[in-house]
């Protein structure tokens, strides 16, 4: 039964790779966006795809604090004696 799931679940495409930078823009047409910080972010997924992204640094360190948050709750919850199974 279980090779038949296996078989039949969907799979998505995992991350292979992430980079990201940091971009300082200098100079624009628009003088609103004079040496304004932002964060250029690229995800290579299992399947070969490519994504990128801006963001702005507030909106980054947002995503990197919530990604931690989850990270840490991961962990804690792969420590919780009720989800220990035995081989």
């Amino acid at each position: 039964m279980r090779e038949g799931f296996l078989e039949k679940r969907i799979s998505l495409p995992t991350l292979k790779n992430m980079a990201w930078r940091s971009e300082v823009t200098i100079t624009s047409s628009s003088m609103k966006r004079v040496m304004k910080p932002s964060v250029f972010v690229e995800f290579t997924l299992s399947d070969g795809r490519v994504r990128q992204f801006t963001l702005d640094p507030e909106t980054f360190h947002k995503l990197r604090y919530s990604v931690s948050c989850v990270l840490r709750d991961m962990s804690d919850l792969e420590k919780a004696p009720i989800l220990k199974i035995d081989k």
